[in-house]
């Protein structure tokens, strides 16, 4: 991590400028796809990944078009899950019913995470306006991290993803300052303006003016 990694990811990171990087370090970060493959395939994009790390977060129904019904998701999932080795980490977000569901079908270490004291790593306070989160984490004790993303998922999910770094053996404390400096994706909270004080985003799926 912080060296040259690639990814490819749906969203256009603004510290990036593109969606996509090839890279040259040891890992490559992808977004998992649940929607069909292709016409001649109906399965999810994401069971040709065969991940050896797996970040999961919420799973509900959605893409009706190709899905019966939420069983028929979950379905998909647990065999995301299994494709991951008993060598593999999982870092699952453990306020989620159903992600709980399927977590049986995981043979590998997984960290579970969230607002719930039921997780493994909880997320004690949330200042949104100072943008600083900490964690409570087995193994760890507490850990902290601020950064420019706002939001109770975006705390969620950055959680999510320390877990992940620490199972994989990555240094806490330097991934924390790493997401300090994350500036996000944009249009994904995406700051375009400010006017008498008032600060304007622009978010592909959620809008919000904050004062």
């Amino acid at each position: 991590m912080g060296g040259d990694e690639g990814f490819m990811i749906g969203g256009v990171p603004v510290d990036f400028g593109k969606n996509y990087r090839i890279g040259q370090g040891g890992y490559f970060v992808t977004e998992g796809d649940e929607y069909d493959t292709a016409f001649f395939d109906k399965g999810p994009k994401f069971l040709h990944y065969y991940p050896d790390y797996l970040l999961l977060n919420d799973i509900e129904f959605d893409h009706a078009d190709i899905y019966r019904d939420l069983d028929h998701i979950l379905s998909n999932f647990s065999k995301l899950l299994g494709l991951v080795g008993k060598e593999g980490r999982i870092s699952a977000s453990g306020d989620c019913e159903n992600v709980r569901k399927i977590l049986k079908r995981a043979e590998c270490s997984v960290i579970t995470y969230g607002y719930k004291k039921i997780n493994d790593w909880v997320i004690k306070s949330a200042d949104e306006e100072k943008g600083e989160v900490l964690i409570e984490g087995k193994d760890i004790g507490e850990i902290s991290f601020k950064t420019k993303l706002f939001g109770r998922y975006n705390y969620a999910n950055l959680t999510g993803v320390l877990a992940l770094l620490y199972l994989m053996g990555f240094d806490l404390k330097r991934a924390c300052a790493l997401i300090e400096n994350f500036s996000g994706v944009r249009r994904r909270q995406e700051l375009v303006g400010v006017t008498k004080h008032i600060e304007i985003f622009d978010d592909f799926e959620i809008g919000r003016a904050h004062v």
